[in-house]
This record gives structure tokens, sequence and C-alpha cells, in this order.
């Protein structure tokens, strides 16, 4: 067996032994402490034993179990609940294994989003770890740098939504696929991720960046003087045709709540008069005070505190390779330039402690930390000769992510925010 293969092997065994550590100490701290919740609306589909249902956990399972009736789970696109009501249907069909260990009159619901979606989640975060480290050492060259990117991933900030019926786990397993099928130029494969990944979460769309930037560009430095006009039109074609099938998923689930909600007086909403017809951006701004410096308010402040090592290691790093872009790796950039739009968006458009959550679906921030750290000074001939050496901002890192980790599992417990 190579290095290559002994360490991706190494770190999946790590990955799917701290989930299962994380789904243990969720339902202990749920079944035995019995935290007063903050916030009681988990209970209204008794779910007070489930840890996995919380906060838009709750949206997910009734869209798996009634579809969407009401305008603001129009915010959840349907591909994660379609995921939840298969994987329940197959939990229900084998219930008399599943009896082993679960009550057999255990609701419905609970079988669809704590059993079944928050196991599908784990083996999507497995998989993700293993895809984020192929990636890195397609785009680094380096088994080293991959190796210690994916270690810091296995340690995410947030590990109760890992283990939950959210969407960023297998969101995170098609981008990263579909990132690294494009480096690869396997375009059809990464065609595909992407576009399941945009089922999955709105921000998929913002993924036609990077493979935009593939076709037109490959690894190399943008230049298409040295293209001949014949060529440089048939890979704008390909990119056009390619990222429009990735941004398919969005644009049909829009037109299904125009149609749900526009062609009957009785539903019909402020939005449905707009000139594009757009239910997600409304349903964000009304119901979730999503906007530009909509959450720039002093009640929002210790949650920009909680998100700000997030934050930090997202913007610094990348500033600062754009500031050495000439020397920089370019087979980077692209990844740079989608990772910095992504990060002034949750700064300036978004709820900023979702940052927590969502950066285990961008593999930059991944690259960030493992590139500050660690010392990377070289010692010596080869990629194996440097020294692990943790910088001080690498042991601030670690110590924030074991105690935030800790304490965001009893926080998730109790349904306390942040979410």
């Amino acid at each position: 067996m190579s290095v290559e293969s002994q360490s991706l092997t190494t770190i999946t065994l790590l990955v799917a032994g701290l989930r299962q550590i994380t789904v243990s100490l969720l339902y202990f701290i749920t079944d035995s402490l019995n935290l007063p919740p903050l916030d009681s609306s988990h209970r209204i589909l008794d779910a007070g034993s489930t840890p996995g249902l919380r906060w838009d956990a709750l949206h997910y399972a009734s869209v798996a179990l009634n579809g969407y009736g009401f305008e603001q789970q129009l915010a959840f696109m349907p591909l994660w609940p379609g995921i939840m009501r298969l994987a329940g249907e197959l939990s229900v069909w084998s219930r008399t294994l599943l009896a082993r260990f679960v009550t057999p009159a255990l609701p419905l619901y609970l079988t669809y989003a704590d059993i079944s979606g928050g196991t599908v989640n784990i083996l999507a975060n497995i998989l993700a770890t293993r895809m984020l480290y192929k990636l890195t050492c397609e785009v680094s060259g380096s088994t080293r740098f991959a190796t210690l990117s994916t270690l810091f991933y296995a340690f995410p900030p947030h590990p109760a939504s890992i283990a939950s019926p959210y969407t960023e786990p297998t969101y995170a397993l098609f981008t990263f696929a579909g990132f690294y099928y494009a480096v690869k130029r396997r375009w059809v494969w990464s065609t595909l991720a992407l576009t399941l990944a945009t089922a999955l979460r709105s921000t998929g769309v913002f993924n036609i960046g990077v493979l935009g930037w593939m076709i037109l560009f490959g690894t190399q430095r943008p230049n298409l003087q040295h293209l001949t006009s014949r060529k440089a039109l048939q890979r704008s074609l390909l990119a056009a045709m390619l990222c429009s099938i990735v941004l398919a998923p969005f644009v049909g689930f829009q037109y299904y709540a125009y149609r749900s909600f526009c062609l009957d007086d009785t539903t019909h909403r402020p939005w449905c008069d707009a000139t594009i017809p757009m239910a997600y951006s409304f349903v964000q701004a009304e119901y979730w005070n999503v906007g530009l410096f909509k959450y720039w308010t002093i009640a929002q402040v210790p949650n920009f505190l909680l998100a700000a090592p997030v934050l930090a290691v997202s913007l610094l790093p990348t500033l600062a390779y754009f500031q050495k872009a000439s020397t920089a790796p370019h087979t980077l950039l692209p990844f740079h330039i989608h990772h910095l739009f992504l990060t002034l968006l949750l700064i300036f458009a978004s709820h900023a402690q979702i940052a927590l959550r969502v950066c285990i679906t961008d593999p930059v921030v991944w690259w960030n930390v493992a590139a500050v750290a660690v010392d990377w000074a070289p010692v010596g001939k080869g990629d194996q000769a440097r020294p692990t050496v943790l910088t001080t901002a690498g042991k601030l890192w670690i110590g924030w992510v074991v105690v935030y980790g800790t304490v965001s599992l009893f926080l998730w417990a109790g349904h306390y925010p942040p979410a």
C-alpha cells in the first residue's frame, strides 16, 4: 500500500470514529442532562429525545414528510428532503432489522430525520474527507499538505450539524467531487456532481465559476490569447452549456415555486409580481432577514464574534494569496476567487454564524488553516523533510475548535443558538 493510500485510509477511519463519538455524545447530552430548551419548536414534532432535529432540520423533515406546504420552506432546495424521504422509506422497508437498535414504535418522521438523514450525512462526510484529500493532492501536488488539510477538516468547529440531517456534509461531497473532476477535465462527472450540489443548496449556483474557469483555462494562468478563435469559441460554448446544467435545479425550483404560489389568487404573494419572480430571495429576506448589511446590528455582534475565527482564517490567508498571486500556485486561483466571493457574502449579506457550519463545504478554508497552522519553512529536500511544527495560529485554532466544538454539542442538544 502506498503512503498516500495509507494516509487516506487512516484519515477515513479517524473521521468515522469521530462521527460516531459525536452521535454518542449528542444522545448522551440530550437523554441524560435534559437541558431546558431555549426554543421548544423541535418538540412540535415530539422530538425532544432526538438531537438531530434542530433548527433547519425541522423544515427538512417536514418537507420530506409532507412536501412544501409553507412559503418559508421555499428557502430549502428539494434534493435533501428527497434523500431523507428515500432513505426513510428504505429504513421502514428494513424495519425488522432496525428494530434491534430502535424502538419499533418510533414515529416515522424520526426514522426519516434522525436515523436516515444523520446516517447519510455521516457517510457523506467520510466520503467528502476522502474527496478533499484527492482534490488537495491534485491542486497542490503535496500529499503532506493534503494530509494536514484533511486532518484539520476532520475536526470542524460545529460537529453536531454533521451528524444531523443538515445539507452541508452531502453538499460538501458533491462540491469537492465536482471540483476534483473539473481539475481532471472530466466534464460529465464534474457537471453531474455540481448539479447535485445545486439541488441540495442554492449556493451551488456559484460553483459554476470554478467549472467555467476550468473549461476555459484549465489549471493554467488565465489567458485565451494562445488559443485559436475556434478553440476559444468551442470552450466558451461548452462552459455555457455545462454551467447552464448546473444552474438548472435552482431555476427549475423557482419555476415550481411560481407554479405553486402565483397561479392562484388565494396564494398569490408579492414576489409573484416581480420582473423576475424569484421566491428564494424574497423568502430569505422576509423570514430570515437576509440581505445586504441587514445583519450588521448591535444585537448580532456576538454572532460575528463566534464566527470570527472561521471568517478570519477564510479571509486573511486568501487576501495574502492575492497579494503574491504572481508567484503563488496558479492552480489555486479559481478556488480562491470562488472562496473570497462566498466569504464576503457571509460577512455582508448572510447570518455570519452559519460560517461555523458551511465552512465544511469550502476546500479553501481548510487549505488556509493548514497553511497558517503549520510552519512550512523548508529545512531540507523533499516534501517529507519538513517537521510538522504548529504555529501560534495553529495552536489557537486547535484550542478554539476543541473548546467551541464541545460547547456547541450542548448548545445544539438544548436547541440554543447559534444555529
